[in-house]
């Protein structure tokens, strides 16, 4: 891991920022490859990440998993975040949002990454002031970095309307990536 990744990772451990920090049992920065072709960015840590540290364990995660070996993505080879980085029993708050996304900001410019898949509505409103989600993938920008918005795992693991629309923004992915990836 890059030294200026492994100092995000250990300031965000150490944050005291917001209310969220209070509630937590561990911050959970983020993990995995630090030269990552794709960024994976979620919403906010689970009771199961809270626990381990790490992102997407818990059910959301195993279903994320399941669609990832799917299309032959390795999860090693991806960095996957949460705009925010601690636990809370109750749903995001624009303040929280505010106060925590410059550590998203600042992972996404060390990993540097082709393409981000920005997963649910807080995480689309933190890093690209988009509010509503539609019933299809949302394809925008953050710094010249293409990005596509869907809804979250948990989201896509309960309703099949909301699974089919996570599945389409993997193609979009991949098809933005074409054969320019090592995955």
């Amino acid at each position: 891991m890059p030294s200026s990744l492994k100092k995000l990772t250990q300031e965000i451990r150490r944050c005291q920022k917001c209310e969220r920090s209070k509630t937590r049992i561990l911050a959970v920065p983020g993990e995995g490859d630090p030269r990552a072709d794709i960024l994976f960015l979620g919403e906010a840590p689970g009771k199961q990440e809270n626990k381990t540290g790490q992102p997407f364990v818990g059910r959301a995660g195993i279903y994320l998993d399941k669609i990832l070996a799917d299309h032959k993505l390795k999860r090693d080879r991806l960095f996957i975040t949460s705009i925010l980085k601690c636990y809370h029993p109750s749903s995001p708050k624009k303040s929280q949002i505010n106060e925590c996304r410059i550590w998203t900001f600042l992972q996404i410019e060390s990993v540097n990454p082709k393409v981000i898949l920005v997963m649910g509505r807080h995480a689309a409103w933190g890093l690209l002031k988009i509010d509503l989600l539609g019933k299809d993938p949302i394809q925008g920008e953050w710094k010249d970095i293409p990005s596509i918005v869907t809804c979250h795992p948990a989201s896509a693991m309960r309703f099949p309307q909301r699974h089919e629309q996570f599945i389409k923004a993997i193609f979009i992915l991949l098809d933005l990536l074409g054969n320019s990836t090592n995955l």
